[in-house]
């Protein structure tokens, strides 16, 4: 049975445990999903015949139409998404849907480990690179994991992971963003949040 099927309300009122079901096939089936997606992604990347589509683009502008896809859900937590970008940021020459999914994997994440407070997105020019940061005031990341957590299935022990998570997310931003010829990293404290910076080289 469909879950557009499990939904009609023709067929009838759904108990509570009938609800529960349905809401655990919801959540799993979002899960594969977003596993299957990122399973894509990662064979389009080692794919010999993937091209990467690039084009001068606005770097500012990808962000806040990230910011603003991820509004509802920063509400919905209670957290407040903030943006410090720089007046005037040159154009890069990128592949803008594989840099969407650095951004919405980042923007995901500081969402889903921040418990109260803001995730704040950054831009700013150095060394001829646009460095693009997203900041959250989350619970933070161990020192010995800030390198491990761009592999992939990784888990940061000690840490409860939230069941959506396919541990792939970040393995795909690294390697997009080496693809642009730049570089990924994490910045972090326990307790006081966490920041992933990527660079991209200017045109």
């Amino acid at each position: 049975m469909g879950i557009g099927l499990i939904n009609n309300s023709s067929i009838g009122v759904l108990n509570e445990k009938q609800q529960n079901i349905v809401e655990t096939i919801k959540e799993d089936t979002q899960k594969l999903n977003e596993l299957v997606s990122n399973l894509l992604k990662i064979s389009q990347i080692h794919s010999n015949s993937t091209t990467f589509n690039m084009k001068i683009s606005n770097v500012n502008e990808l962000i806040e139409s990230c910011a603003t896809n991820f509004k509802t859900q920063a509400i919905d937590k209670g957290l407040d998404i903030m943006l410090d970008l720089e007046k005037e940021l040159p154009e890069a020459k990128i592949d803008e849907e594989k840099i969407k999914w650095v951004l919405n994997n980042l923007v995901s994440n500081a969402i889903r480990y921040t418990e109260r407070g803001s995730v704040k997105l950054k831009t700013y020019v150095k060394n001829k690179k646009i460095y693009i940061c997203v900041i959250d005031t989350g619970r933070g990341i161990p020192n010995n994991y800030l390198e491990k957590v761009f592999e992939k299935f990784v888990r940061v022990e000690g840490f409860e992971i939230p069941e959506e998570s396919t541990g792939l997310g970040l393995s795909i931003a690294k390697e997009v963003v080496e693809m642009h010829e730049g570089k990924i990293w994490c910045e972090s404290e326990l307790g006081f949040g966490s920041k992933f910076i990527f660079t991209i080289p200017l045109s």
